[in-house]
């Protein structure tokens, strides 16, 4: 679709392959839109159909999740948008977002898709398209949301995608037509909050292309090529039950190898659909969403300084552009004094002339470089470099 109500864009996109999925066609709910808004979000949170899906409040609230007249409000407000979500013109799935202009944040709420369809990707996409929204049209730093307290499985799903626990709470009101009636006195809204930055280019490499490189490493494990040389390399400079961050850890060959090892792993990946994958092939680390130039694990329970961390995979070649520093000085601000940050890349992904500067602006210290994993001599014709950085 085209621009919309107040120069915003809204785009097509599919969920997963174009060959598999039908595409989803996201807009601005109008007045026409609004009874059927209002009967979406009720189906996905109150009564026997919400019960289809995992988004159910029916053990914890009676009466309405919104009414016409709220959901009326938001569609005519100035500050306020109800993004929709239509799969072969059928609504699928919406949410609300509101500009509060005096902080600078959006905030997301109301978000529902059709029970049958909640394991389908939709919510990811019409997450993502709300996030891009304020962020490049909005130009709002953060998105911010409240959840019920009581919710841990959709809480954990926010937070795999980069949503942290401010703490603040609030109670649930007593009575309030756009939340419901609680069927216990101690719900509490709990405010999680995004910070929006620029997209990587891993996430700018297209549709599908996640899904693409997950099944091609499935495919060559399973053809039993060498998958570890990385992980093997990080094996021998650290001792068994060290603390190791894989930071860009994609669907998470190196740290799962690592685990095995027995060494303590947290994998950190940009793309949910890598960590999902991690998450099925190779359980046992911690895996988590987050963008490396933004790190910040303490307050995702993971304040432990580590030992090592190692970005393989040509990482530094997916990252925003212009955010390598930004990049090496997030992860090695986890790392403990003296300990290592090992880099990987082809160098027509990541020049040095790019990562040098990089490092040193990080205030790290090139201690080793190697021209293979496997630790060849370093030559100024090699193609590949392996950096050792000492924090």
């Amino acid at each position: 679709m085209g621009p919309d109500r107040g120069g915003l864009t809204i785009v097509a996109m599919t969920t997963t392959s174009p060959s598999t999925r039908p595409t989803l066609h996201f807009g601005f709910a109008t007045v026409d839109d609004v009874e059927p808004v209002v009967d979406l979000v009720h189906s996905a949170y109150r009564g026997d159909s919400s019960r289809q899906g995992w988004t159910s409040e029916a053990d914890l609230l009676d009466g309405g999740r919104t009414t016409v007249e709220v959901v009326k409000a938001l569609v005519d407000g100035g500050h306020s948008e109800v993004l929709v979500a239509r799969r072969d013109g059928e609504l699928v799935a919406c949410c609300e977002l509101e500009h509060r202009v005096a902080d600078n944040q959006v905030y997301l709420g109301m978000f529902a898709v059709v029970p049958g369809l909640q394991d389908s990707g939709i919510g990811r996409a019409v997450l993502a398209e709300a996030e891009r929204l304020a962020r490049d049209h909005w130009h709002a730093p953060e998105m911010t949301m409240k959840v019920l307290d009581a919710r841990t499985e959709l809480l954990d799903w926010y937070g795999r995608r980069g949503y942290l626990n401010t703490g603040e709470t609030s109670p649930f009101p007593e009575v309030d037509e756009r939340f419901g009636i609680p069927r216990r006195g101690d719900l509490r809204f709990v405010t999680l909050v995004k910070p929006l930055r620029a997209l990587t280019r891993w996430e700018g490499s297209g549709e599908g292309h996640a899904e693409w490189y997950i099944e091609r490493f499935r495919a060559m494990e399973a053809e039993g090529m060498d998958l570890s040389g990385e992980a093997r390399m990080v094996n021998a400079m650290v001792p068994l039950g060290s603390r190791i961050l894989d930071a860009g850890c994609g669907p998470g060959r190196v740290g799962g190898f690592l685990h095995a090892m027995g060494h303590r792993v947290v994998g950190v990946d940009v793309d949910p659909a890598l960590i999902a994958a991690a998450e099925v092939d190779h359980p046992g680390p911690h895996w988590m969403v987050g963008d490396l130039a933004h790190l910040d694990l303490a307050p995702r329970g993971e304040a432990e300084p580590f030992d090592l961390a190692i970005l393989a995979g040509n990482v530094l070649g997916f990252v925003a552009p212009g955010t390598e520093a930004d990049v090496l000085r997030r992860v090695a601000a986890h790392v403990r004094p003296d300990g290592a940050v090992v880099v990987g890349f082809h160098l027509n992904k990541v020049p040095l002339e790019v990562f040098d500067p990089a490092v040193a602006a990080a205030g790290l210290e090139l201690e080793h470089r190697f021209a293979t994993w496997d630790l060849r001599r370093w030559s100024d014709t090699a193609d590949f470099a392996v950096s050792v950085l000492r924090v």
